[in-house]
């Protein structure tokens, strides 16, 4: 019997061989040719075949669309959170962010970011880099103004400026308190004593009188009439930047100096010519000679004619208000040009006027100015105070402008200059009139 069960286990080996190897040529896994296939997986071509489908990078001339060179900034309210973030996109390498910063002043905001450049002997690799850059704050509900500015090696290569609403206050839902602890006891059995009635009577003429005779009115505060404010537009408040705030330039013990978006220098247009500069400026006062920015005069503005040396500046020739100037400008007011204080060389640290400057010129240049021209929905209702001409010197803040407003005549209508007269300064005054 072993021999037998040996000899069928045989068969059975030999017959299970026979039907592996068959399976295998059915297979051609063993085929000369099988390194030959089409799937072959180390075929000659296995590597040129799967490279046809080409995803190599093409040649990258942006950062996710931004052009290089440029910055695009994006501005996002999320609750109470408020960020500020983009990217700069860098022709190489090495580019940095120096520094960030985000500054809430009362309802003002002031976010900025300087980006770096690499050392001149810095090696870097020759690839285009974004370099992202990123600011955040919380905020109370209210309404807020954006200002943010951003910088390569303190040159701005984007800047803007938003209105920001934050209201995340949850409405509360008024309920009868059916349900509430003292629901039975309120509805049933409210043992409040009912309103007794009012011991005042009215007579025929609808006049209200108690019942000892007296007036209701006796002993009421009979404020006069004529206290109350009589201006169209109210004054318009901004403190002016201190030293470490975004809009902050320079001062010394006899000069401050803000930073102005319309603040110009000929070299970047033209041609340096000197350390010849100036400065034109509008300012809007209410009624009461309250500076203002023009919110009660929307469709309006002024143009203010200026002569061939100055045709080189963007901002002039003529120089153009907008009102309300907060809807046309990121600095609706650049300067303080009225009154003093103690704290400061010039100014009385607020914010009053609206202007252009002006750099780069000869020191023997003229800077003229015409007459302002008022047109719009609203120009019947403002009127020219006078002009205030301050020439070959500093500005002198200690004036009024109403007070010292002149005609176009007597203030001059430009100003040429000199050695060590090198710079002036005008002021159109305006103001509503209604």
């Amino acid at each position: 019997m072993k021999i037998k069960a040996t000899i069928f286990l045989g068969l059975l080996i030999a017959i299970s061989s026979i039907a592996t190897a068959s399976s295998f040529e059915d297979d051609d896994f063993f085929e000369d040719n099988w390194f030959d296939n089409d799937d072959d997986f180390f075929g000659d071509n296995w590597f040129d075949d799967r490279s046809d489908n080409d995803h190599s990078e093409e040649e990258t001339t942006t950062c996710n669309g931004i052009e290089v060179g440029n910055a695009d900034t994006e501005v996002r309210v999320d609750g109470n959170s408020l960020n500020v973030e983009g990217t700069y996109c860098a022709n190489t390498a090495g580019y940095s962010v120096a520094s960030e910063e985000i500054n809430v002043n009362g309802d003002e905001i002031e976010a900025s970011v300087d980006i770096e450049s690499p050392e001149d002997d810095q090696s870097v690799a020759q690839v285009i880099t974004p370099v992202d850059y990123a600011v955040d704050t919380e905020l109370d509900d209210g309404d807020y103004s954006l200002f943010y500015n951003i910088m390569l090696d303190g040159s701005t290569v984007d800047s803007g400026e938003e209105d920001i609403s934050i209201d995340n206050q949850e409405p509360e839902q008024e309920t009868d308190d059916f349900f509430g602890d003292d629901w039975f006891n309120d509805d049933f059995f409210n043992d409040e004593t009912p309103d007794e009635p009012d011991e005042s009577e009215e007579d025929e003429n609808g006049e209200t009188s108690l019942e000892d005779g007296s007036d209701e009115s006796d002993g009421a505060d009979d404020s006069d009439e004529s206290d109350e404010s009589t201006v169209s537009e109210e004054a318009y408040i901004e403190a002016a930047p201190e030293p470490g705030d975004f809009y902050y330039q320079a001062g010394t013990d006899d000069w401050v100096s803000y930073v102005n978006p319309r603040d110009e220098y000929k070299r970047d247009y033209a041609s340096y010519q000197g350390e010849g500069s100036g400065k034109i400026c509008v300012t809007l006062l209410n009624e009461e000679g309250d500076h203002i920015i023009g919110e009660s005069v929307p469709d309006t503005e002024v143009n203010i004619p200026t002569g061939e040396s100055l045709d080189w500046h963007p901002y002039a020739n003529p120089m153009n208000v907008q009102f309300p100037m907060n809807e046309h400008y990121e600095r609706p007011l650049d300067s303080d040009q009225f009154g003093t204080t103690d704290s400061l060389p010039q100014g009385d640290g607020y914010m009053d006027s609206h202007c252009i400057e002006i750099h780069d010129l000869a020191e023997d240049a003229t800077v003229e100015y015409g007459e302002a021209e008022i047109s719009g929905t609203y120009a019947d209702d403002i009127k020219v105070v006078g002009y205030i001409q301050q020439a070959n010197e500093a500005w002198d803040t200690d004036v009024d402008p109403i007070e010292d407003a002149q005609s176009y005549e007597e203030a001059g209508g430009g100003w040429t200059m000199y050695e060590g007269g090198s710079h002036g300064q005008a002021v159109v005054v305006l103001q509503l009139d209604r």
